[in-house]
């Protein structure tokens, strides 16, 4: 499958403190890794930035800026939760339904993940190794949680369907991905 062609748009919540940033997210579903290619733009100075830790699984990481995804398959009730901090921590959750934690099968395998800093723009990339997710065809949905210098957090996603935040509600998951 080629890469999703344009890049999708993450909009904040309403309510959610404002932040002068664009937020985007490019989506590529190779033959063995899901590639999510996310771009903050704007402000990046106003973010905090989680310092770099070198990796591995952490708790919490949704508490301040971490990039998030949501896979599941449409009309099935099981999904997994990625979170992908800019310190290079990750987070692997399974879900046997909304909000109901699950044994994952197996010890997770580590995300890729490389941040990168340009004038304009700070990047993350996330490979998952798509052994590891559900089989096709897929319902995503792509988040991320923003927290300023202040300490007060923004959250953004493709679609926010209740008054408040709420990345675990499948019907804010409007990325559809068909079977290979």
């Amino acid at each position: 499958m080629a890469p999703v062609s344009a890049a999708l748009h993450l909009s904040p919540h309403p309510a959610s403190p404002r932040i002068e940033l664009s937020v985007s997210v490019l989506v590529s579903a190779e033959p063995r890794e899901l590639v999510l290619h996310y771009r903050v733009r704007g402000d990046t100075a106003a973010v905090r930035w989680p310092e770099p830790q070198g990796g591995g699984m952490a708790d919490g990481l949704w508490r301040h800026t971490c990039f998030e995804a949501f896979i599941g398959q449409p009309g099935q009730g099981a999904y997994r939760e990625f979170n992908f901090s800019p310190s290079g921590q990750w987070a692997d959750y399974a879900f046997s339904r909304t909000r109901v934690r699950d044994a994952l099968r197996g010890p997770p395998n580590a995300p890729l993940i490389e941040r990168r800093e340009t004038a304009e723009s700070v990047e993350l990339v996330a490979v998952l190794d798509r052994r590891q997710l559900p089989p096709g065809p897929w319902q995503l949905g792509l988040s991320t949680v923003i927290e300023d210098q202040r300490g007060q957090v923004s959250h953004w996603a493709l679609h926010h369907p209740r008054p408040l935040p709420d990345f675990h509600d499948p019907a804010g998951w409007t990325l559809r991905l068909p079977a290979d």
